[in-house]
């Protein structure tokens, strides 16, 4: 009986660990939308509102990390007159599930923030939207492989060690 439970158990643990690893590939996903999300949201405030960048990122709340980036970009700024994009990307080291792409591409969206004209900044708005849209898309490609894949590979390791140990 007790076999069993910790069979059981084991197979439980498998799996579990097969579906954590799949969300933390959905988790970079649905970074990537909330950040298509943030700069059309930049774009529309900026060129129609003309809101200054610190009120737009208060009134923002995300489900994924970019809520604690738009946290420290909004110190960075607040505490900064002239900040640079070492500043910005210090403050994106701390999170570990963002690439070096990932930080230089943040970097850019937000360096050139309040430092160019209007036209120019929507000009340079769309021009990340459009290269998260690229990533994003290649992400949810990769992802439709590699999610499914990794559940079912924590449910199939879950039922072999029940076997072995069986």
């Amino acid at each position: 009986m007790i076999k069993i439970a910790l069979l059981i158990s084991l197979f439980s643990m498998c799996s579990y660990l097969g579906f954590c690893v799949g969300n933390t590939y959905l988790e970079k996903q649905r970074f990537y939308e909330d950040l298509l999300n943030f700069c059309q949201l930049l774009k529309n405030e900026i060129s129609f509102l003309k809101t200054d960048i610190i009120s737009i990122i208060r009134k923002t709340t995300y489900t994924s990390k970019l809520n604690d980036i738009l946290v420290d970009v909004s110190n960075v700024l607040k505490s900064t007159e002239n900040f640079s994009s070492t500043d910005l990307n210090d403050a994106f080291d701390k999170y570990s599930f963002l690439s070096e792409q990932d930080k230089k591409m943040l970097c850019d969206i937000f360096s050139n923030l309040g430092k160019l004209s209007y036209e120019e900044q929507i000009g340079r708005i769309e021009y990340n939207i459009e290269s998260i849209d690229q990533c994003l898309k290649q992400i949810v490609q990769k992802n439709s492989k590699i999610v499914p894949m990794c559940k079912k590979m924590g449910v199939i390791v879950g039922l072999l060690v029940c076997i072995v140990l069986f």
